[in-house]
């Protein structure tokens, strides 16, 4: 009697096991996205700055609303978890959800970051923090675009960087 391959097997499975995934993504919910700015001269962070009454002009030189030069940025993006098994009882939970951020710079759209990363484990208030780090910036405004992978939840924020003369 001959046995099935392990590769066919393994297919099967596939197609037979649910996705957790597609399931505990129907669960998540972005809450927020900010941006601090990251100061070389101290190496301490800007509160957030997608506030749009802040200016935002010259801060690789310190200037506008930046306390220090800056020339990089952390995206800190919030998901919630809507399921209460992820973290009731105090119980931590991994998530195998992804979170992808695709930042543009420029009149031009050029991509400066693209990338996905799963989401960790959830606070005892159901929130997990998905840090994303931005280089080479300060000149060009910025669109921010962050969504729970698989799904169509998206949040969007523009980071009006500008330099002058």
């Amino acid at each position: 009697m001959r046995l099935a391959s392990p590769i066919l097997l393994f297919l099967i499975g596939a197609v037979l096991v649910p996705s957790t995934t597609l399931a505990e993504e129907a669960m998540l919910s972005l809450e927020t996205t900010q941006v601090r700015l990251f100061y070389s001269g101290s190496g301490t962070f800007s509160n957030d700055i997608l506030d749009p009454r802040l200016v935002l002009r010259n801060v690789i030189g310190g200037e506008g609303d930046a306390a220090e030069p800056a020339t990089s940025a952390l995206v800190d993006v919030t998901v919630r978890s809507l399921s209460r098994e992820a973290y009731a009882d105090g119980s931590r939970k991994d998530s195998t959800g992804v979170v992808e951020i695709n930042v543009v710079a420029g009149d031009a759209e050029r991509v400066i970051l693209h990338e996905r990363r799963t989401i960790g484990m959830f606070n005892s208030a159901g929130l997990s923090h998905i840090g994303f780090w931005l280089s080479n910036i300060g000149c060009e405004k910025l669109t921010i675009t962050v969504r729970i992978a698989k799904t169509m939840r998206t949040l969007s924020s523009a980071v009006p960087f500008r330099c002058a003369e």
